[in-house]
């Protein structure tokens, strides 16, 4: 139950228990007081960001709208965790617009249409909820933007309204051209060395004239570098991924070394580390501020040359 709440739910917390249900572990009164100590332990911090969230998160997006309005140079911005707004030189596109449970905490996603309807094209890396978000698809579904989708995607982006026409299906290792930018699509890293669970997904390296090179792997799983090809982007988007304990830094930091040496291999010249701050995670799954700062030491201990930065949601980032 607990587990259900801290991932499905926010704000205030009802829980009750039928006591027949867990006499076979223990008492009715230390099952109650139990569940009394997890909910005081787990809602405070969830408490926190929702908060943070409701105050702050239509500000910051209509701040990222500004990428927008650029009409020379390349320019980002971030509009969630994972979920980026660009200008090339005036095109206007995004990287996996998502919202989640933010559009039940601020306005702006639900005017999402208004917002972002004006794209000229949307990448879609893979099929979870913070990159493909059937709500957000909808909204934009009868605009006119493009979207760029793994071949294994076309048939859920339809069942989701959008038209075969403005659909660009694309496989690994294949290049393909949309207004100005080249798009060459790489092979996704999301399933886990050790276990193999994972989901498809794609990564993207993005060129056009006039303007820098960038990446973007995804969510990766799997940090091995073993016959790896070096990408040399300009800019590398790198999403904070570092074990499934977020609170054990005996779990955490060797995945920074790892998470390192991956990165390098995309770019040695400027690493951008997002993908924080989720709010459906629970705390241990949860990358922070200081988990995201514990990468970039590991990445400057090796090449201190690189640029690494964190940058915050809203926040309008000049890439060339």
């Amino acid at each position: 139950y607990i587990q259900a709440l801290d991932r499905a739910y926010f704000g205030t917390y009802n829980l009750e228990l039928e006591p027949p249900r867990f006499a076979h572990l223990m008492s009715a009164e230390e099952g109650y007081l139990r569940s009394v100590d997890t909910l005081r332990g787990n809602f405070p911090f969830h408490a926190t960001l929702y908060e943070e969230l409701k105050l702050h998160y239509d500000g910051q997006f209509g701040q990222a709208l500004g990428v927008l309005d650029k009409t020379e140079g390349c320019y980002a911005s971030l509009i969630g965790p994972s979920s980026y707004l660009f200008s090339t030189n005036g095109f206007r596109w995004g990287m996996d617009p998502a919202f989640r449970n933010i559009r039940y905490l601020a306005e702006a996603p639900s005017r999402v249409k208004k917002y972002l309807g004006g794209l000229d094209l949307i990448l879609v890396t893979h099929n979870h909820e913070d990159h493909l978000e059937e709500s957000t698809v909808r909204a934009l579904a009868d605009t006119e933007v493009r979207w760029v989708v793994p071949d294994f995607l076309t048939d859920r982006m339809s069942s989701f309204g959008v038209g075969r026409e403005k659909l660009i299906p694309v496989s690994v290792g294949e290049t393909v051209r949309v207004g100005p930018l080249t798009v060459r699509v790489l092979e996704g890293r999301h399933f886990r060395p050790d276990t193999g669970k994972g989901i498809r997904a794609v990564g993207y390296v993005v060129e056009a004239e006039n303007a820098p090179r960038l990446v973007f792997p995804g969510d990766v799983r799997d940090y091995r570098t073993e016959g790896m090809e070096p990408i040399d982007a300009d800019v590398c988007f790198g999403h904070v991924w570092l074990s499934d304990n977020a609170k054990a830094r005996e779990s955490y930091l060797p995945k920074c070394e790892e998470l390192a040496e991956f990165m390098l291999m995309t770019s040695r010249k400027r690493i951008l580390l997002t993908h924080l701050y989720e709010s459906c995670r629970s705390e241990t799954g949860m990358w922070r501020r200081h988990h995201a700062e514990a990468a970039r030491t590991a990445i400057l201990a090796r090449s201190p040359e690189t640029v690494v930065e964190i940058p915050a949601v809203g926040e309008v980032l000049r890439l060339s």
